[in-house]
């Protein structure tokens, strides 16, 4: 027990958090805050065999679409071993279907072997996907804002048409009136 806890105290901090998801997400959540449109740099696992003054620039881009289905990643879920995102009800179809609950990784030049159990729900993921629809506006509340900041726009342009209208009939009773369109 007292090998246990000195073996772990003598770990270095990434020893001792890179194998936690919790840990991972909440690194990607703090860079996403900080740095909302670059992605992540990969968190190295071996980050400790280097000397502390080497620099190592690596990042990471991760598709917001299925490699399975190839659209919009839909519930995604993240592999624990080999960090793959797929949307859930595609990679766990094809588990169900393999016969005996294992699929190797369906992703090119990765031979690991996936069951339903070592995916997480990757919330992370979900909020990028959902980021990257109301940018292309496809998500329903990017449609709903742009289609009341059209009706606002036509709203103000009516008013102001109205105005002048009012105006071409009647100039003279505007004298020294200021009119603020809402």
């Amino acid at each position: 027990m007292v090998e246990a806890k000195l073996k772990y105290d003598n770990l270095t901090e990434n020893e001792k958090y890179f194998g936690h998801e919790k840990y991972r997400e909440f690194k990607e959540l703090v860079w996403s805050v900080h740095h909302p449109d670059t992605p992540m740099p990969d968190l190295d696992h071996d980050a400790t065999n280097r000397d502390d003054d080497e620099v190592v620039i690596a990042a990471t881009k991760k598709s917001v679409k299925c490699p399975l289905t190839t659209t919009w990643l839909d519930e995604p879920v993240t592999s624990k071993l080999c960090k793959h995102t797929f949307s859930k009800n595609a990679i766990f179809g094809l588990i169900r279907r393999s016969g005996d609950n294992v699929v190797e990784c369906p992703m090119p030049g990765c031979r690991k072997t996936l069951t339903k159990s070592i995916f997480y729900e990757d919330t992370i993921m979900e909020r990028m996907v959902t980021k990257a629809k109301e940018a292309e506006g496809l998500d329903d509340r990017s449609q709903v804002k742009r289609i009341q900041k059209k009706k606002k726009k036509k709203k103000k342009k009516i008013k102001l048409q109205l105005y002048d209208f009012i105006y071409s009939l009647f100039p003279f009773c505007f004298l020294g009136v200021v009119f603020v369109v809402p």
